[in-house]
């Protein structure tokens, strides 16, 4: 693997510090694996184990926390995927990223804030972070937050 499509370089060079994974509060695994196959549950923004914000998008929540939220989580699913793996090198391809916005139903720009999650991926893991997605709309999330994400990746045995 050439230093330019190394993950764990780019995320230094990107100065992006993992937060320590944050365990669930409910009877569910946060990541998964069969095969070659790793699944990462849903990551809501926990620090140190509290949510970070609450609220909808668009009522309580306005567009730049949404994001920040975004970030926050997308930052969590690398930090399980590290811990799980021993090294983000492992991930061969992030293969689908499905987000969900606890939006207003007037609120229309959930693609925006979908797209800080993956261009996080995309920055960190280049091509191979290119994924299909899908972007919902919800009325509401686990634990009242503005957005969440959950992804499969494909990665070496």
């Amino acid at each position: 693997m050439n230093e330019k499509s190394n993950p764990e370089t780019r995320l230094a060079e990107l100065k992006l510090q993992l937060p320590a994974p944050e365990m669930p509060g409910f009877d569910y695994v946060p990541i998964t694996t069969h095969g070659n196959t790793l699944y990462l549950s849903a990551q809501i923004a926990k620090i140190d184990g509290r949510v970070r914000t609450i609220g909808r998008v668009g009522e309580d929540v306005s567009m730049s926390e949404a994001c920040a939220v975004m970030h926050t989580c997308a930052l969590q699913g690398m930090a399980w995927l590290r811990d799980e793996l021993g090294s983000l090198n492992r991930v061969v391809k992030v293969l689908r990223m499905n987000y969900y916005i606890c939006c207003t139903p007037d609120f229309r720009q959930m693609s925006e804030i979908a797209d800080v999650g993956s261009g996080l991926f995309v920055s960190v893991f280049g091509d191979k972070g290119r994924h299909a997605r899908t972007v919902s709309g919800v009325v509401e999330l686990p634990r009242h937050v503005p957005c969440m994400f959950d992804a499969t990746f494909a990665v070496q045995e």
